[in-house]
This record gives structure tokens, sequence and C-alpha cells, in this order.
């Protein structure tokens, strides 16, 4: 396990990747305001073109809810982390370099494994590569001629 600076960098820019990753799904696949079901059939007719020229009917990375209910249900997330009877350690930020560093006594708010690309927060694992392909995947559509 490492501390330092550099580490705490790590740990932001994973998260900032999981956080641009879901504001992007929102485009795609926005969220119902039950309060108001006029407003839904705009942002549903702009993800429908969206999901059209950009998914071309692909299972996308950005279609899977997890990262997307780890964004938006943070808070609830936080509280059951929190009220969870915990025996062991809690690390408020870590940098590990393999999972095999990990164990079952190891309660993480937020850190990343080098070796495996990997986000954990709340002790949820979340994987990288697949959301920055889908990220690069749409970028490069965006700018071809």
């Amino acid at each position: 396990m490492h501390l330092n600076s550099q580490s705490f960098k790590l740990i932001d820019l994973a998260e900032n990747i999981v956080n641009q990753a879901g504001i992007i799904s929102r485009y795609f696949f926005p969220s119902r305001d039950r309060k108001n079901p006029d407003k839904n059939r705009f942002h549903e007719l702009r993800s429908e073109k969206l999901r059209e020229l950009f998914l071309d009917n692909r299972n996308s990375i950005i279609a899977d809810r997890k990262f997307r209910n780890y964004i938006e249900h943070f808070d609830e997330n936080l509280d059951q982390f929190l009220n969870q009877p915990i025996a062991g350690t809690i690390y408020p930020k870590l940098v590990f370099i393999d999972v095999s560093e990990l164990n079952t006594i190891t309660y993480l708010f937020k850190a990343y494994v080098v070796k495996q690309f990997r986000f954990i927060s709340l002790n949820q694992e979340l994987d990288l590569p697949p959301l920055i392909e889908e990220i690069y995947r749409i970028y490069n559509l965006c700018v071809e001629e």
C-alpha cells in the first residue's frame, strides 16, 4: 500500500473517469422525471437519436447501471457503508499495486488498484478500461470526417 500526493491524484483521476462516463451515460440513457412526464419526451428523443448515431445497437458499457448507480446513489451507498458493522481497517484513500494486497478486513472509502486499473469506492469495484474505451470510441465517432 502506498500513499503520497501522486497516489491521491491517481485516485482522483480514476474517480473523474467514472463520473464523466456517468455524465455521458445520462445523455444516452436519461433518468425519468416522474413529476413532469412531458419533459421526458424531449430527453427521450435526444437519447434515441444519440443511441442511433453512436451506439449502433451495441451493448455499451455506458448502458450498464452499475457505474451510473454508483454516481446517482452515492449518498445511499455511503449510508449503507457507514451503517454496517465493521471489523477491520477503513482507509479513506489508498493506492494498491495489485488486488492481492486487498483482504476481507480492509474497507475502502476510495482506492485505486494499479495493475488491474480498477477504482474502488465504498468497497464497490469499477473496472476502468471498458469505460475509457467506450468514451474514446464515442469521441472518435464525433471527430471522424
